[in-house]
């Protein structure tokens, strides 16, 4: 069985609280972080405050975005002259944007 913990930060008491990450809503990932600490093994983390929810799906968002657009940008420099290439980006576009909402809907 895998414990879980909560860290809550009170006035001047700092406790860690054993809980059940199935019953708290939030926004679940991995950590990407390389860097080793002693003692300390992160698996998953489990983000319930929705202001750190909303940072964190635009961090994503936002780099997704950028590579995304990087790609329709070279698309529309190679095909220079061609009249459908305009529309064909602009659907690959409004098609990103709804798969966004409908990822990010629940959250």
């Amino acid at each position: 069985m895998e414990k879980t913990y909560r860290l809550k930060k009170e006035k001047k008491k700092k406790k860690i609280k054993a809980c059940n990450f199935k019953k708290m809503d939030g926004y679940l990932f991995t950590p990407k972080n390389k860097i080793k600490y002693p003692g300390i093994t992160v698996t998953k983390f489990k983000a319930v405050n929705p202001e750190i929810i909303e940072n964190l799906l635009k961090k994503k968002v936002k780099k997704k975005l950028e590579l995304y657009l990087q790609y329709l940008f070279y698309l529309l420099n190679e095909t220079d002259g061609e009249p459908g290439a305009t529309d064909m980006v602009l659907d690959d576009l409004a098609r990103y944007q709804q798969m966004v909402k409908n990822c990010y809907q629940n959250i």
